[in-house]
C-alpha cells in the first residue's frame, strides 16, 4: 500500500495529518489583520518583534482559558483562533535560520584578520606561518599572501 518504489515519500512530512479547522481559522485572522493593517502588504506581520506576538499570544490565551468559547471584542473571532495565529507567526518567526557558509567563512577571515591586525607593534607587521609560529614581516606583499593563504585554507575548512 506504501510502495516507495513508485513515490518515494517515506520521513516526509504529511500535511494532510493538520486538521483543516486551524488552517481556515488562521486565515481568517490574516485576512482581518490584512484588512485592518493594509501598510506593509500581505507579510506586514513579519515586521513586529516576537516578543509582541508573545504577549498578544498571551493575552488570547488568558481569554480562551476565561472562556473556551469567548471572541475578541474587537474582532468578533474566537480568541482560540488569534491564539492559532499567534503560534503561527512565533514558528515562523522563530525557526532556525539555514546556515550560511558564505558568511561564516567570511566571519572566521575577519576574526582572523582582526587578530592579526591586533597583534601588529610599533608598526611591525606580525602574521603566523602555516605551522602557526608568530613570525615578523615588514614585506606587506608577504602579509597580504598570507592573508590569501588563510581565505583559501577556511573556504576548505568551511565547506568540509
Amino acid at each position: 500500500m506504501n510502495d516507495q518504489s513508485v513515490k518515494a515519500d517515506a520521513g516526509k512530512i504529511q500535511p494532510t495529518l493538520v486538521p483543516r479547522e486551524i488552517i481556515r481559522a488562521i486565515a481568517t485572522i490574516r485576512a482581518y489583520g490584512n484588512a485592518k493593517y493594509p501598510e506593509g502588504g500581505k507579510d506586514n506581520w513579519k515586521n513586529v518583534e516576537p516578543e509582541r506576538y508573545r504577549d498578544a499570544l498571551c493575552r488570547h490565551l488568558m481569554a480562551y482559558l476565561d472562556d473556551p468559547h469567548g471572541v475578541d471584542e474587537e474582532s468578533g473571532y474566537p480568541h482560540l483562533w488569534h491564539l492559532a495565529t499567534n503560534v503561527a507567526f512565533l514558528c515562523e518567526l522563530e525557526k532556525p535560520k539555514p546556515f550560511n557558509e558564505n558568511k561564516y567563512m567570511w566571519e572566521c577571515i575577519d576574526s582572523i584578520a582582526d587578530f592579526i591586525y591586533h597583534e601588529c607593534e610599533y608598526g611591525e607587521t606580525w602574521m603566523y606561518d602555516k605551522k602557526g609560529k608568530r613570525v615578523m614581516t615588514t614585506d606587506i606583499g608577504r602579509f597580504l599572501e598570507g592573508l590569501c593563504d588563510l581565505k583559501d585554507y577556511f573556504e576548505r575548512k568551511c565547506k568540509a
